[in-house]
């Protein structure tokens, strides 16, 4: 008896092993998307600094969004005769690039004004430790996160998020103390929050 029941319980483990409901696996973007929209939630509370950065390769506007002294939101623009691009690079409580979003707008007449750009396209690269782990690039979530294009440009975002983050922090206190011995606060008026659009959830 004590064979057969043995032989009983060990069919039932194995039947339950094989018959078991698969458990979802957590997906690395998830706990992005969660830090991502409490960067915006928060938005009104950040401190923030505008300054224009260049480099060799641009000449941007920046907009940094602060939490304790500490980067949270970094949005960049860049204009041109046929309307502009915008750059946006969310950071992890540990300083670390989780999330670049290169998006594409163009004037929908011959008039060069905000009210005029429309977003055309928009490509989002999510990143852990530094490294590329998804790509979307608002046409298909399956993208190939391996093609040239997708990697490239996602080391071109790094490789930027890297240099403002630099100047943005050498140039933070002096801005930051303008601002506080600065009475005509007019000066510093907020520019409109950044928005996380459905191709980056």
């Amino acid at each position: 008896m004590r064979i057969l029941n043995f032989a009983a319980i060990g069919v039932m483990l194995i039947s339950s092993t094989v018959w078991a409901t698969p458990q979802k696996s957590h997906s690395p973007t998830t706990d992005i998307q969660k830090r991502c929209a409490e960067i915006q939630a928060n938005l009104k509370n950040h401190r923030y600094s505008i300054q224009q950065i260049s480099d060799k390769r641009f000449e941007d506007e920046v907009v940094a969004y602060f939490q304790n002294n500490r980067i949270e939101l970094i949005v960049s623009e860049t204009y041109g005769e046929v309307g502009k691009i915008r750059h946006e690079y969310y950071f992890s409580k540990n300083g670390e690039l989780i999330l670049a979003s290169n998006q594409l707008f163009h004037y929908e007449t011959k008039q060069s004004t905000d009210k005029n750009l429309v977003k055309v396209s928009e490509n989002c690269y999510y990143y852990q430790k530094m490294k590329l782990v998804k790509f979307i690039n608002g046409k298909s979530i399956n993208a190939n996160d391996a093609h040239y294009d997708a990697q490239t440009r996602s080391r071109y975002l790094l490789g930027k998020s890297l240099i403002l983050t630099k100047q943005i922090k050498e140039q933070h206190d002096e801005i930051i103390g303008q601002y506080q011995q600065n009475s005509d606060l007019a000066k510093f008026t907020r520019r409109k929050s950044a928005e996380c659009s459905s191709g980056c959830d």
